[in-house]
């Protein structure tokens, strides 16, 4: 059975990265917005404050792929189409793609 890293090779392989291209965590994004959750306040019981950056390298990095589809229901849950996804960087810039889904995105490749 593959680990983790080698599924996340073959992730930046099919996404065609460039070579040295790592993963660097789960983040919430807004497709409609191009944005990327930034940051959630509890502001009292009633009041839940979202901030949200257009640029995926201020994103707020969840390590766990459930810890982000949690914040991205969140988000749903507040009006805001929002989704998890998986941030990639090659030291210079950072890529964002959809997480897979029993091993689909939801574009339908790998």
């Amino acid at each position: 059975m593959a680990d983790e890293s080698d599924l996340m090779e073959a992730r930046i392989a099919a996404l065609g990265l460039p070579e040295g291209t790592s993963f660097r965590g789960y983040v919430v994004h807004l497709p409609e917005a191009e944005q990327y959750l930034s940051h959630v306040e509890q502001r009292g019981p009633n009041q839940t404050n979202r901030m949200f950056v257009r640029t995926p390298d201020q994103a707020q990095l969840h390590a766990d792929p459930d810890a982000a589809r949690h914040a991205a229901a969140d988000c749903r849950s507040a009006g805001h189409v929002a989704e998890a996804w998986q941030l990639f960087s090659d030291g210079t810039r950072f890529y964002a793609a959809p997480l897979p889904v029993n091993g689909v995105t939801p574009d339908g490749s790998a």
